[in-house]
């Protein structure tokens, strides 16, 4: 039997006690429902280190979804941990699990996003263009940008409509223009198509 829906879990954070996954759910079938969905973390052996969360998932499942819990334990994170998500729908269930260790995760271990830092003897080459396009070919978030989760983007959200003048003196401020320049970008702002 062809199952109507695919289930994914994706590391977001660790801290020492606790993890933040992300659970995504997309229906292959145009009619997949969802009758429930739950997460919970247990250790290597398969010991439960918490309580199984039950997430508030239920029905017609029209297009992908994303949802982002926390889990806790009441000790340290073992090593070796793992979340296991089970989504449930009329004709069985699926599972997913994803490792709570840091840089264990395909793409964060090729992106460096959780990066160990090398010893003397090691050395580093840099991947050559045509070792680059195999590898995006088969995993294209290798040439997603990268910016760091707590820095904010590099560019300003659009103006709203009423709000020019405050959103281009938060602007002056933040290139540091003079006054001139300022009202010269203020009227560029208001100038109409």
């Amino acid at each position: 039997m062809a199952k109507p829906i695919s289930l994914a879990l994706r590391l977001d954070e660790r801290r020492p006690d606790r993890v933040f996954v992300s659970v995504i759910l997309a229906p292959r079938d145009p009619d997949a429902s969802v009758g429930g969905v739950s997460v919970q973390m247990f250790s290597r052996s398969g010991q439960s280190l918490g309580t199984r969360l039950l997430l508030p998932i239920a029905g017609q499942l029209s297009q992908t979804m994303r949802s982002s819990v926390e889990l806790r334990t009441l000790d340290a994170l073992p090593t070796g941990a793992r979340v296991v998500a089970t989504a449930w729908w009329s004709g069985g269930q699926l599972e997913a699990t994803c490792p709570t260790d840091p840089g264990t995760e395909l793409g964060s271990h090729m992106r460096g996003e959780s990066p160990v830092s090398p010893s003397d003897s090691d050395v580093l080459q840099p991947l050559e263009a045509t070792e680059r396009e195999r590898i995006a070919a088969l995993f294209p978030w290798v040439n997603e940008p990268m910016l760091p989760p707590d820095q904010p983007a590099a560019y300003f959200e659009p103006a709203p409509e009423d709000d020019t003048d405050s959103y281009v003196d938060e602007l002056a401020d933040h290139y540091e223009l003079d006054d001139e320049s300022a009202e010269w970008l203020k009227e560029l702002m208001s100038e109409d198509d």
